[in-house]
This record gives structure tokens, C-alpha cells and sequence, in this order.
């Protein structure tokens, strides 16, 4: 490997914080990556804690709040300008959320991908792998497992886009920079080329229990710009009612989800960062999903 290449890219890391934060340690991971790009923090949080966050960041990281017309750092230097643009002037941009963590090699590896594509999306691995981890973790699985051109996946926690597409498709909106999928679901619609990366993982931070539960309803109304996704899991619900009268065909069925959720697990070397049991978790998501998708339905109705 060498620092060729990191020449056209540089790097975003999104913050939007309504309340202190493990700022200290993010400080630290920007720093160790501007060593090989330039990084920018977007910041979205209140505006007292973007004021602690300025001052958090070292000097080889740009801060930026969205509608300023800059941001003075510690020592009185403007470190950027308006944000509601995708700041810099590289090619390609990886965004990441402030719970994503690149090493060089993951960095390297995400930029080979698909160099020419618009936007092209990693596997996340979450670190460390508590109970509530090996449940999402079997979310990713499952869609591993399918994804195809007509069945995307959900990773939402980053991705490297090229800077003119993000542009083109509405890039002066900083809430894009804070979702991945309708990012991704705003290229794909206007014939981008979305390319998801089997063959690329990096780790991201396990949430909290309390984060865990918030990001069920969530998760699943990511699933709207998708439609034979939301059908897939529409149906699910109605299909384990159904097989909820037959034991043994309800057995089947949950067996049926760990045997995807292991397919997933192992498609283009995953089982070199997945856990060998996190496809056990697969009926308790699939379970999880059927409900929450007819929720988010709800939810969106209840909104209109």
C-alpha cells in the first residue's frame, strides 16, 4: 500500500449530538486519519457542544457547523467554510458516522472497490459483540445473503461517494450526509451506480442497549425505497400467523432464517469477521422485522 491511494479522496465524519458525547475519543480516530487524508467533522449538535467539539478537535481536522460561514478553531484559525455543501475539493468523499471506526487497510480497500461508481457502501462489523450486537449482526447478515441489483442491503453508517453525484443529486442538504440510505436510495434513483462491497468491512461500535431499542423503528423504515424489499418483509408477519399453526412448519421456517443468516455469513469472506453464532440470531430478527415493518408503515401513516 501507498499514500496514492488516498490522493483523491478525503474523509467526512458526521456528528449530530443533542447531548455530551465521547468527543475525547473521536478527537483521537479523526486525528490518526488525517495522517492519511484530509478529514472533516460535520457537526449538526447543539450548538454549545459543537462549540466543546471545536475546541476538542485538533488542528489537523476541519470542523464545520452547517450554515455558518465558518468555524474559528482553538487557536482563532478559520477551519472551513459554509457546510451546506460537501466540503473540499477531492473526488470522492467517504462519510462515516462518529461510531465508525477505518483502519488503513479498510480504507484502502473500500477506495479499490469500485473506484468509477457514484456511491459504494461497506459492511459494517459491530465491535464488541454483546447480545444486542449478535441481533443487529443478524440483520446483516440475512441481507448479505440476498442482496442483488433488485435487493439492496441497509448498511447505513457509511459510504464513499463521488463528490460531483453528491452534488448533482441535492449535496447542499447536510441531513444527506447524516443518511447513508437515502443517499443511496436518491443516487440508485436518478440511475446512479450503487455498488455494495461483500468484500469490505470495517467496525463500527456496538450502541447501547438503550440506542439499541431506539434504532428498531428505524431501521425498518429504511426499507421504503426499496419496494420488493418492503414487500419481502410486509409479508413476513402474515407467512409466521400462517406457520404459527403448525409447530413443526414454524420450526422449519426459523431454521430456514439461520441457514440465509449463515449463507450471509460466509458470502465473500465474512466468516473471517462474523461471529459463528450471530446467524443463531436470525428468527429473533426476522421476528423483530415482521412487526416493525408493519409498525413503520403505521408510523408513517400516523405523520402524513
Amino acid at each position: 500500500m501507498n499514500d496514492e491511494a488516498f490522493t483523491d479522496a478525503e474523509y467526512v465524519l458526521t456528528l449530530r449530538w443533542r447531548e455530551p458525547g465521547p468527543i475525547a475519543e473521536v478527537a483521537r480516530y479523526a486525528a490518526s486519519i488525517a495522517e492519511w487524508m484530509p478529514v472533516t467533522v460535520i457537526d449538526d449538535s447543539a450548538p454549545a457542544l459543537a462549540a466543546v467539539h471545536a475546541h476538542a478537535l485538533p488542528d489537523s481536522v476541519r470542523h464545520h457547523r452547517p450554515g455558518q460561514p465558518r468555524v474559528t478553531g482553538r487557536h482563532g484559525t478559520a477551519h472551513g467554510v459554509h457546510t451546506g455543501r460537501l466540503p473540499g475539493l477531492r473526488p470522492r468523499a467517504i462519510i462515516a458516522a462518529h461510531d465508525v471506526r477505518y483502519d488503513r487497510d479498510s480504507l484502502v480497500a473500500l477506495l479499490e472497490a469500485a473506484p468509477e461508481a457514484d456511491i459504494v457502501l461497506p459492511q459494517t462489523v459491530l465491535r464488541p459483540q454483546p447480545w444486542h450486537a449478535r441481533w443487529d449482526t443478524a440483520r446483516s447478515l440475512v441481507t448479505r445473503a440476498v442482496v442483488s441489483p433488485w435487493f439492496v442491503g441497509d448498511e447505513r453508517a457509511t459510504a464513499v461517494i463521488c463528490r460531483d453525484t453528491f452534488q448533482a443529486v441535492g449535496g447542499k442538504e447536510s441531513p444527506l450526509l447524516h443518511d447513508v440510505p437515502e443517499l443511496q436510495r436518491i443516487v440508485d434513483s436518478v440511475g446512479g451506480e450503487v455498488v455494495t462491497a461483500l468484500d469490505v468491512y470495517v467496525e463500527r461500535l456496538a450502541p447501547s442497549v438503550p440506542r439499541f431499542w431506539r434504532q428498531r423503528l428505524r431501521q425498518a423504515g429504511d426499507s421504503f425505497g426499496h419496494p420488493a424489499r418492503v414487500a419481502g418483509e410486509l409479508a413476513l408477519l402474515p407467512s409466521i400467523l400462517l406457520a404459527a399453526r403448525k409447530p413443526p412448519l414454524l420450526a422449519a421456517a426459523a431454521l430456514g432464517t439461520v441457514i440465509v443468516a449463515e449463507v450471509g455469513r460466509r458470502r465473500a469472506g465474512g466468516a473471517d469477521h462474523y461471529r459463528g453464532d450471530a446467524a443463531l440470531w436470525a428468527p429473533v430478527w426476522v421476528a423483530e422485522r415482521a412487526v416493525g415493518a408493519w409498525a413503520a408503515i403505521a408510523q408513517r401513516i400516523r405523520h402524513r
